[in-house]
């Protein structure tokens, strides 16, 4: 009896009931999307994480890229963080772009991806000293910090208003899926859901900050801080 249980508990499940119910489920979809776009040309979610990884290192060397030569290697060390990162995110937003194309009337120009990429690398130092900002404020906001290191590196507040300053960049510069997408990746490591349309002001802090949702129309002035009870 045992070797015969076994035996059945082994035998490989018969599938074919349910891949033809997936694929008529497919057909039906497919068939109420008609004209839909080409998934195969969204942008990667994982891509862009790994943009995002980059961005984050070149922005923060020594405290979230893990840099430990010397200090006159850092430049070096950021420039290659940067470049990976924003090579990474032109594909991206070029993939958008392709995503969009199947029912824009005109074409859009290939060196548009490139136009906003290079635009978004001149606000980068502006978005460094805004997340310093941040940083400064929870340090003064929260009499439990200990360090301003332990705010950037351990605090999800601030993890969710760093991507929100990057996506909120590119939001307002055209490349609104990719922008989404980076707010995705913070509420998913945060529980903090922030939509990059929303225009946040300097000095900004969050306490905790799970569940904390602001939305695409919210407009928040300059140190203004975020407590949960």
């Amino acid at each position: 009896m045992k070797d015969n249980a076994v035996s059945s508990a082994s035998d490989p499940i018969d599938l074919s009931t349910t891949i033809d119910e997936l694929r008529s489920a497919r057909r039906a979809w497919r068939q109420e999307q008609d004209g839909r776009h080409s998934v195969a040309r969204f942008p990667s979610l994982d891509e862009t994480g790994r943009a995002l990884d980059d961005l984050v290192a070149a922005l923060f060397p020594g405290r979230l890229g893990m840099f430990t030569g010397p200090v006159e290697r850092e430049d070096a060390f950021v420039e290659t963080r940067l470049r990976q990162a924003l090579e990474r995110l032109q594909r991206q937003v070029e993939r958008e772009f392709a995503y969009w194309q199947e029912e824009a009337v005109l074409s859009f120009d290939v060196s548009h991806a490139s136009m906003i990429i290079g635009l978004f690398c001149a606000e980068l130092g502006p978005i460094r000293e805004l997340v310093d900002d941040d940083v400064r404020a929870a340090f003064l906001g929260d009499p439990a910090a200990r360090s301003a290191d332990e705010i950037l590196i351990c605090y999800p507040g601030i993890v969710a208003i760093l991507y929100h300053r990057i996506a909120h960049a590119l939001y307002g510069l055209g490349a609104p899926i990719v922008a989404r997408i980076i707010s995705e990746l913070a509420n998913n490591r945060t529980g903090i859901d922030i939509h990059p349309g929303a225009t946040i002001g300097r000095s900004f802090f969050i306490d905790h900050g799970t569940g904390v949702v602001i939305g695409e129309t919210a407009i928040i002035g300059d140190r203004v801080q975020i407590y949960q009870h």
